[in-house]
């Protein structure tokens, strides 16, 4: 086995394209998204800055003498973002049948308005087995 086989840092950045299909249809229509690996040092650096900014202000607060406690409500907000950061790109998206260009904000919505897409992107950027097959 390849040293370099055994960087999942590497792999994961590379990008995996899946079809999202509808749970109600079972049914793809066209709408492929592209995802990073959860191990990517993309996802990894958004995370460490973000649960860092969690800790400093909650360290901020405590030294104040005030117990602030995160809602469930930052925690939802946080996973959302989370599962956008490893979006990098789609195609098949339409709106009003003109195309939607992907950019990080359209991925945000996506995952905040559809479930769906936030938990079929985030199974698909958890298995690692999509970043280290061979192409």
């Amino acid at each position: 086995m390849e040293l370099s086989a055994l960087d999942l840092s590497t792999t994961s950045e590379q990008g995996y394209e899946f079809e999202f299909i509808p749970e109600a249809t079972g049914i793809g229509e066209g709408f492929f998204i592209t995802v990073l690996g959860k191990h990517a040092d993309t996802v990894k650096e958004w995370t460490r800055k973000a649960v860092n900014n969690m800790r400093d202000r909650e360290r901020m607060l405590a030294k104040k003498g005030k117990d602030d406690y995160r809602k469930v409500e930052e925690d939802e907000d946080f996973s959302v973002k989370l599962t956008a950061v490893t979006i990098t790109g789609w195609k098949g998206l339409n709106d009003g049948g003109k195309p939607v260009e992907y950019s990080k904000e359209m991925a945000l919505t996506l995952c905040r308005i559809n479930p769906e897409i936030r938990d079929q992107v985030s199974a698909a950027s958890d298995l690692m087995s999509n970043f280290t097959k061979s192409k």
